[in-house]
C-alpha cells in the first residue's frame, strides 16, 4: 500500500484527490495539509497547517493541489 499525503486537501481539487486516494485499494491517505483548514478532518485524517506532518506520517507520495 502506498502512503499518500495531499497538500491543499480542503480545496475543491484537493478534496477530489483525497476522495480518489481513499477509493483506491492500493493507496492510503495518511496526511493532509491546508493551513486555512487546520484541525478539520478529511476521511479520518486531521488536516494540518504544517507540511512537516507528511514526514511524520511516513508519506511516500505527495500530491500538491495548492
Amino acid at each position: 500500500m502506498i502512503r499518500v499525503g495531499v497538500v491543499g486537501a480542503a480545496g475543491r481539487m484537493g478534496a477530489t484527490v483525497c476522495d480518489a486516494v481513499v477509493a483506491d485499494p492500493d493507496l492510503e491517505l495518511v496526511a493532509a495539509v491546508d493551513p486555512a483548514h487546520a484541525g478539520e478532518v478529511v476521511h479520518g485524517v486531521a488536516i494540518s497547517a504544517d507540511a512537516k506532518c507528511m514526514a511524520d506520517a511516513g508519506v511516500q507520495v505527495a500530491v500538491d493541489f495548492t
